[in-house]
C-alpha cells in the first residue's frame, strides 16, 4: 500500500470513524437501549475506533521520534473525547429526537 494511500486511509479512519459509530448508535440502539452504560461504550468504541486509525499512518509520520507521535496520539485521543458529547448531540438529532 503506497504511503499517501496509507495516510487518508489513516486520517479517514480518525476523523470519520467516530461520527460513525455515534450514527449508528443513534439510529440501531438508542431506540432500543436507553441507558448510561450504552452511551458509554459507545463513546469508548468511538475514541478506540478512531485511535486505530493513528496506527494506520505511514511516512512521514514513522520518522517521527516516538515522544512526539505520543504527544500526538494522546493531542488526538483529548480532542476526540472531548468532542463526544457533541459528535452524539449532532448524532441523535438526525434521527429527529434533538432537545
Amino acid at each position: 500500500m503506497s504511503n499517501a494511500l496509507r495516510n487518508s486511509l489513516g486520517f479517514g479512519v480518525m476523523l470519520v470513524a467516530p461520527w460513525l459509530i455515534w450514527l449508528a448508535f443513534a439510529h440501531f440502539v438508542r431506540p432500543w437501549w436507553h441507558g448510561e452504560v450504552a452511551t458509554l461504550i459507545t463513546a469508548s468504541l468511538s475514541v478506540a475506533l478512531g485511535m486505530s486509525g493513528f496506527w494506520l499512518l505511514g511516512s512521514p509520520f514513522v520518522r517521527w521520534h516516538e515522544k512526539y507521535l505520543l504527544a500526538l496520539l494522546a493531542t488526538y485521543a483529548v480532542l476526540t473525547v472531548m468532542a463526544q458529547p457533541f459528535i452524539g448531540l449532532l448524532s441523535v438529532c438526525t434521527t429527529g429526537d434533538c432537545i
